[in-house]
C-alpha cells in the first residue's frame, strides 16, 4: 500500500493536471510544490522516486503527468477523500469549512469496503460538498459539462453555481455567507476591470461585488431553460432551492443470550433480549426513532418470565447543529449504561449493581426537549419527563420499579434531566449528569464482539463460569434495555 506521502503527491497532481487547459498536459513543478506547500527541490526529488516505480512521467524543466498506474491510485485517493468529506457533512453534521482537514487524515486510514459502504449510503453521490466530482470505484469521472468562472460567463445570464475550487477555510464561510455555494443561482451583473471587481444578484435581489481573484474560484453554467422560458422572479427564487431528500426508513437491531453456570445450582441458557430498531426520516429536518424490545423470548399472561416494552419512541426536528428538539419516549442521559448498556461498555456478563439497583436501568420516559452540539464533541440534552415513582422504591429493587415507563405516569411534580457529554477520541464517552445530582465523569473505549467469554465475578458464585453471545447492533441509533 502506497505511502501517505506518496499518495498526496499523486492527488496533487491529479487535480492539479485536471485543471490544465488543453493541449498543456504536465504540471509544472513550482505549481506542484505549491500545492503541497514544499521546495521545488523536495517535490522534484520525490517525483523522481515517483517516476522511477512508474507512477508519473517526469520531464525536466517541463513538469509531471500520472501514467496509467498513477492515475488509477490518484483517483481512488481522491474519491477516499471527497467521500469523506460529503460523509462528514451530510451525515456527521459538519459545516463544509470543517471537512478538508479532517479528509486528508482519514483518505489514508479508511479501507475501500468501508468507502464502498458509504458511498452507497450517501446514494451514489456526483459531487462532494464543495462541487468537485468524485470519481466511482473504478476511478472514472462522469463527463463534466463545460462550466465558466464569474469571470468569463455571460453578463446578464441567469447562472447556477457548481464548484468552488479554493478549501481554505475563510473563502469557504465567506462564500456560505454571500449565497454563493454550489446550487445557488445567480446573475453576473459587471465587470470592472479598472477594480478588478465583479458584480453579482443573488436569488434574493442582494448585490455583491466580489474581487476578480474570488471570482475565479466560483465555476458556474449558465441556466438556458430559466433564461429563455421561465425568466421571472419567482421561478428564479425557485431555481436556488435544493431538491428535497425523499424519505427513508432503516431496520437495525441486536440480540444476545446468556449462559451462566452457577457452581452449587443447574446451568442456565437464557435469549435475554431482542431489539429492533426504526428509523424513518420524514425529511433531512423530521426524523422518527422507535425501539421496540422483547426479554427472556416469551411474554405470557402476568407472568414474569418475559417482558416486551417499548423503550423508545420520539420525533426529532433538526433545527440546526447547535439546537435541536425531541418529544416522546426517550432514554434518560444519566450514566453511561443507561443508553449504551451491552458489553463492553462494562466488564461482565450481567450489569453491575450500580446500574441496576442505583440507577434503574434502563430508564426511559415520555417527554420533550433539546439537545445539540456546541463545538467538536461537546454535546447537551436537557428533557422535562415524568419523574420516579417513590412509592414505588423497595431495598431489594432500589429505585428500578419507581420508573413509570410513559405508561399513565403521575405527573404532579415534572422532573428535569440533563446531560452533556464529549468525544475526546473515537469511540469514547462521557459521562452525563442529572440536573439534581453532581455531575460525574467517566469514559469509555467500546468495541463490540460478536462473541464473548467472562470469567463470573458477580451475580454468578465463584469459581463458576459465564458467557455471552450477541449479534452487534447497527444503525445510528442507540438503543435501549
Amino acid at each position: 500500500m502506497p505511502s501517505s506521502t506518496v499518495e498526496n503527491y499523486l492527488k496533487a497532481i491529479y487535480i492539479g493536471t485536471n485543471s490544465l487547459e488543453p493541449p498543456q498536459r504536465l504540471l509544472p513543478m513550482g505549481q506542484l510544490a505549491s500545492a503541497l506547500n514544499v521546495t521545488p527541490g523536495t517535490a522534484t526529488t520525490m517525483v523522481k522516486t515517483l517516476a522511477e516505480s512508474g507512477l508519473v512521467e517526469y520531464e525536466p524543466y517541463a513538469g509531471v503527468a500520472l501514467t496509467k498506474a498513477g492515475q488509477k491510485l490518484a483517483a481512488l485517493v481522491t474519491r477516499r477523500h471527497r467521500l469523506i468529506e460529503l460523509f462528514l457533512v451530510q451525515v456527521m453534521g459538519y459545516s463544509w469549512d470543517e471537512v478538508h482537514d479532517e479528509a486528508e487524515q482519514l483518505e489514508h486510514t479508511v479501507s475501500e469496503r468501508l468507502v464502498d459502504r458509504m458511498d452507497a449510503m450517501l446514494g451514489r453521490p456526483e459531487t462532494d460538498p464543495h462541487g468537485d466530482p468524485i470519481p466511482n470505484a473504478d476511478g472514472m469521472i462522469k463527463p463534466q459539462k463545460k462550466v465558466q468562472t464569474l469571470l468569463t460567463c455571460p453578463l446578464g445570464t441567469t447562472v447556477t453555481v457548481t464548484r468552488v475550487i479554493d478549501q481554505d477555510k475563510d473563502f469557504l464561510r465567506f462564500i456560505e455567507h454571500h449565497n454563493l455555494k454550489p446550487g445557488e443561482a445567480i446573475l453576473v451583473e459587471e465587470r470592472d476591470a479598472a477594480a478588478d471587481s465583479v458584480r453579482v444578484r443573488g436569488g434574493n435581489h442582494r448585490r455583491l461585488t466580489i474581487g476578480t481573484r474570488a471570482a475565479s474560484k466560483v465555476l458556474v453554467q449558465a441556466v438556458h431553460l430559466l433564461l429563455l422560458v421561465l425568466l421571472s422572479a419567482p421561478v428564479f427564487a425557485q431555481a436556488t432551492q435544493k431538491a428535497p431528500e425523499p424519505p427513508r426508513t432503516a431496520l437495525s437491531g441486536y440480540m444476545d443470550f446468556h449462559f451462566n453456570n452457577p457452581e452449587f445450582s443447574d446451568a442456565q441458557l437464557d435469549f435475554h433480549r431482542f431489539v429492533l430498531l426504526v428509523t424513518h426520516s420524514f425529511s433531512e429536518r423530521i426524523r422518527f426513532v422507535g425501539e421496540l424490545e422483547l426479554e427472556h423470548a416469551v411474554v405470557e399472561g402476568l407472568e414474569e418470565k418475559g417482558e416486551l416494552e417499548l423503550e423508545q419512541a420520539y420525533v426529532d426536528f433538526l433545527l440546526s447543529r447547535s439546537f435541536n428538539v425531541r418529544a416522546g419516549m426517550m432514554l434518560m442521559p444519566i450514566g453511561i449504561i443507561n443508553e449504551r448498556h451491552e458489553p463492553p461498555v462494562y466488564y461482565g456478563v450481567e450489569r453491575p449493581f450500580n446500574d441496576t439497583v442505583i440507577i434503574p436501568t434502563t430508564w426511559f420516559e415520555a417527554g420533550a426537549g433539546v439537545h445539540g452540539e456546541l463545538g467538536r464533541g461537546w454535546r447537551y440534552r436537557a428533557f422535562i419527563v415524568a419523574p420516579l415513582d417513590a412509592a414505588e422504591f423497595s431495598a431489594e429493587e432500589g429505585l428500578r420499579e419507581g420508573r413509570q415507563k410513559g405508561s399513565e405516569a403521575n405527573v404532579g411534580v415534572r422532573r428535569s434531566r440533563g446531560g452533556w457529554s464529549t468525544s475526546p477520541f473515537a469511540g469514547s464517552r462521557s459521562a452525563q449528569a442529572d440536573g439534581r445530582a453532581a455531575p460525574g465523569f467517566s469514559s469509555v473505549l467500546s468495541s463490540m464482539c460478536p462473541f464473548r467469554w467472562r470469567r463470573s465475578t458477580g451475580a454468578t458464585p465463584a469459581g463458576a463460569s459465564s458467557f455471552a453471545a450477541s449479534s452487534p447492533r447497527s444503525g445510528s441509533t442507540t438503543p435501549g434495555n
